[in-house]
């Protein structure tokens, strides 16, 4: 993928495993709905995954269209910006220590749903194993991790 937006509909948010080097990796999905299905899977314990969890986290109302902007911070890494499509806002939140990540991929996973009284209140986040899905639609996959920096936001510089 050469382009560092993707705007669109967030419609689902999964954990995922993914072997490498013989160890069993986690991995986040954040399933798009644009022009085509798109999934962008990056390590659950990047500065990517992260700054679009906050941003994400503040969002109420999923059925309205996002851009989702792949940023680069030093040579090793990669940011998220996240913008409401329509007034073209940065959606923002403060970084904190303290954030509960498990507990903010859940209630994004609730709102996405929107089945929030069937979950249970206490976090229990599952993990899909691959193949993930068997539908046949075109899906890219862009992996945005510390091997793919440069594959993803290509040469900023």
């Amino acid at each position: 993928m050469t382009q560092r937006a993707l705007t669109g509909y967030l419609s689902e948010l999964r954990l995922t495993t993914k072997e490498f080097k013989g160890k069993d990796n986690l991995k986040l999905d954040i399933v798009v709905s644009a022009d085509e299905l798109y999934v962008i899977r990056t390590g659950v314990e990047t500065n990517f995954a992260k700054s679009f969890l906050l941003a994400a986290s503040l969002i109420q109302d999923f059925s309205k269209p996002l851009i989702i902007v792949a940023n680069a911070g030093d040579e090793n890494t990669v940011f998220c910006n996240l913008y409401d499509a329509a007034s073209k806002t940065k959606i923002y939140r403060e970084w904190s220590r303290d954030l509960d990540w498990a507990t903010i991929i859940r209630d994004i996973q609730i709102l996405l749903s929107g089945t929030s009284s069937a979950i249970p209140s206490t976090p229990k986040l599952s993990v899909v194993p691959q193949p993930v899905h068997t539908q046949r639609i075109k899906n890219r996959i862009a992996a945005i991790d510390k091997e793919k920096i440069e594959y993803l936001v290509g040469r900023l510089g």
